[in-house]
């Protein structure tokens, strides 16, 4: 992921990387504070108050909504696909709405914060010019792809593939991510007493 990282932001001087695990991150220790802090489908959106610890404007958290992740995406093309028959078990997912980012967005509230939520459409893309080249490159994402039935593994991909002669051939897993943000100092109100 580092590597990708590192050729998107090419040409970027004021961006840097920096590899280093969250629990041993501290601000204006061993990283700086910057204005805006993202955390995308990250350890790091599980410590709201550290994660705004880093940040002296806003916080930015983007995960999963409601739909499929990656296991459910790495299931749809390799489990029927594998020779001995062997499914990987995941971490069961739970799909109930009532258990989902409505409680990262509580728990972000419950800190006195006033968050901020879209929900985006968006997927896993790729697009290939050939779909020997889409074949050869999802393998990627197993790490045994000797172990796959190569043509169910292409029917499984085909699925997913749509042609465009402009663009070569499209991979495309549809899901939906929530975009959540808020100031990480929000204006203070006098405390207003309601009367029912």
């Amino acid at each position: 992921m580092m590597k990708k990282c590192k050729e998107k932001i090419e040409g970027y001087p004021h961006v840097q990387t920096i590899l280093m695990d969250w629990n041993e991150a501290e601000p204006d220790v061993n990283l700086l504070r910057h204005d805006i802090v993202i955390a995308s489908r990250s350890i790091a959106g599980e410590d709201i108050k550290k994660l705004c610890s880093f940040a002296k404007k806003f916080v930015v958290l983007i995960g999963w909504a409601n739909a499929p992740s990656i296991p459910e995406i790495r299931s749809a093309l390799f489990d029927s696909a594998r020779k001995s028959g062997y499914v990987i078990r995941h971490i069961p997912i739970n799909h109930d709405r009532r258990l989902q980012y409505n409680l990262q967005y509580n728990l972000v509230y419950d800190l006195g914060y006033e968050p901020n939520i879209n929900i985006v459409r968006d997927g896993f893309e790729r697009c290939y010019k050939s779909k020997d080249d889409a074949y050869a490159d999802l393998q990627h994402l197993i790490s045994d792809p000797d172990e796959l039935n190569q043509d169910i593994y292409k029917r499984n991909v085909d699925k997913y593939l749509t042609y465009t002669p402009e663009s070569g051939y499209r991979f495309y897993f549809e899901t939906r991510t929530f975009v959540m943000w808020w100031e990480t100092y929000p204006k203070q109100f006098l405390n207003h007493e309601f009367i029912s």
